[in-house]
């Protein structure tokens, strides 16, 4: 069993074709409790997570330019958790009216996150402000809970 949810803060959630997928509907300040239970659920049952999130929020440590007050609370709680940030390099996730962000974040549990590789934001038209985000996991790896 795996744990996959999207969650987003009002946008359109990421796309996921998952059966496993569930949307969570996040509100400030952040992390929600729905998201902070799903982490905790995940982390007790020994399951692995990956959570794709639009956390409009800016971090550097995200590849944004600058912080603001909901990136240093997100980055506070995840550094609580063994939740790893699989975000790389500094390509924009989101483009408006001009305006180029990284608000999109990719988080995976420490037991799966060594298996999610070619983390990546498209080129593709996704028609929202929104760009995808895509990666690969390995196959044929077979995760076998410690219990």
């Amino acid at each position: 069993m795996y744990c996959l949810w999207s969650v987003s803060t009002g946008s359109t959630p990421g796309q996921f074709t998952s059966q496993d997928l569930k949307a969570i509907q996040t509100i400030a300040p952040p992390p929600s409790k729905k998201m902070v239970s799903l982490i905790q659920y995940c982390s007790t049952s020994k399951l692995p997570l990956i959570i794709g999130c639009d956390v409009n929020s800016h971090h550097p440590c995200r590849g944004s330019r600058d912080s603001n007050e909901r990136g240093n609370a997100l980055l506070e709680y995840f550094v609580t958790t063994d939740l790893i940030i699989l975000n790389n390099g500094t390509k924009p996730t989101s483009v408006a009216a001009g305006r180029q962000t990284i608000i999109d974040i990719t988080l995976a549990s420490s037991g799966i996150a060594s298996f999610v590789t070619e983390w990546r934001v498209s080129d593709e038209e996704s028609l929202s402000d929104h760009r995808y985000i895509t990666f690969q996991i390995q196959a044929g790896i077979q995760i076998v809970p410690p219990w």
